[in-house]
């Protein structure tokens, strides 16, 4: 991993750290250490927007990631 995280990061931050640190596939453990949340947090937004697979979910994601 590259760097270090930010002290504090928003909640639209947080998720898409989330998804990356899955997509590069992390462990849900080891992207609730990396990320700064609990194991129920990290497994929780990927099983939303895991969810979220309807057509507008992927602009969706890619307007927060642009606005992060």
């Amino acid at each position: 991993m590259r760097g270090q995280p930010p002290q504090r990061l928003s909640i639209a931050e947080r998720e898409l750290a989330v998804l990356q640190l899955r997509a590069w596939g992390l462990t849900y453990a080891a992207i609730s250490q990396r990320a700064g949340c609990s194991l129920g947090t990290a497994y929780a937004i990927c099983k939303r927007l895991r969810a979220a697979q309807a057509p507008g979910a992927r602009r969706l994601l890619a307007e927060r990631w642009a606005a992060a």
